[in-house]
């Protein structure tokens, strides 16, 4: 799924899109999603391509820190990252 995003002047695009999802062995309510991602200029320049898993359980979605460390962009662009990020699995919970 591909979404604009635009934040002070600035525009990206993210294209995400689920690629597999794993139970945690100590915990089988906790659910691991692997999330193919790509960030775009509003020009369609690629910026990153790559995956990050993402935590669900009853209470909420949370991004693994380590997976968005390691991408080397500026901070705005990472927060954007993560409310796209959310927002695309939210509907999509109850399904997984």
């Amino acid at each position: 799924m591909k979404v604009y995003s635009t934040w002070k002047n600035s525009t990206y695009l993210f294209d995400f899109f689920i690629e597999e999802i794993s139970n945690l062995q100590e915990d089988q309510i906790t659910k691991i999603a692997a999330v193919k991602t790509g960030i775009y200029t509003k020009d369609k320049q690629l910026l990153w391509k790559g995956k990050i898993r993402v935590k669900l359980n009853e209470f909420g979605i949370y991004p693994i820190p380590e997976d968005l460390s390691g991408i080397g962009l500026p901070g705005s662009v990472l927060k954007m990252l993560v409310i796209e990020l959310r927002r695309y699995i939210k509907p999509q919970k109850p399904f997984l």
